[in-house]
């Protein structure tokens, strides 16, 4: 009881010093242990419905938007350039996760219900880059979502040889331990993506079960549930 008493009071402080400072927007949410570095007051930060814990937000530049839906703890939230998005859709879940955005319009967005384990580590960079995850898929822990490789390979004549490209995740896809997506890749509605694959560039088709690095199918017509296995 004690312990639920200090909460409360941790987090009416935390969200009474954001909206003093006007850091950030809150609607009915708990926030402890939210700290938030933006210069530029055309930045905004939004908590909706939100339960947020031990958070660090650090944006460089200017008007990008940060809206939070759903439930974080120790998450590292990294904003870097211009008219950038970031929403966390309701029911969100997060654990010691860390999210980078670098480039100008880009879109990072992630469906209500959407889950991770520990430690996904998720990067969208370059110029109007997306990386769009839908609603109710769940990842494993040790999650890698990169949509660029971060620096530039030249030919001899200076053409830009890996540009980024964008990520699509759909819905209701289960997401195995120590995955890694890379860019280009498109992830169908009601996949399953088997334990250390890596996606790179390639099309999933839905209902389908795959696994190895490179990624395969090795399962038609197959569906998934949430709840824990009985047999």
């Amino acid at each position: 009881m004690l312990k639920k008493i200090l909460k409360l009071v941790l987090s009416y402080i935390n969200r009474f010093i954001l909206c003093i400072r006007k850091k950030a927007h809150v609607v009915n949410s708990e926030l402890v242990l939210v700290n938030i570095f933006s210069k530029d007051k055309s930045n905004i930060i939004e908590f909706i419905n939100s339960s947020v814990m031990k958070t660090h937000v650090n944006i460089i530049g200017r008007n990008n938007n940060i809206i939070i839906k759903g439930n974080h703890k120790n998450l590292n939230i990294n904003i870097f350039g211009d008219n950038n998005k970031l929403e966390l859709g309701f029911e969100t879940k997060s654990i010691n996760g860390e999210i980078i955005v670098r480039g100008h319009d880009c879109l990072l967005s992630i469906g209500n219900k959407t889950t991770f384990g520990k430690r996904a580590y998720i990067v969208c960079m370059g110029e109007s880059n997306k990386i769009l995850i839908g609603k109710e898929n769940m990842f494993a822990d040790n999650i890698e979502i990169w949509n660029t490789d971060s620096h530039p390979i030249y030919d001899l004549s200076g053409t830009l040889l890996n540009p980024s490209k964008p990520i699509v995740i759909g819905n209701h896809n289960w997401i195995g331990k120590n995955v890694c997506i890379l860019k280009g890749s498109v992830i169908s509605d009601n996949v399953v993506i088997g334990m250390a694959s890596m996606i790179s560039g390639q099309k999933i088709y839905p209902n389908t079960l795959n696994v190895g690095s490179p990624i395969r199918c090795i399962k038609n017509n197959i569906n998934w549930e949430r709840n824990f296995i009985q047999k």
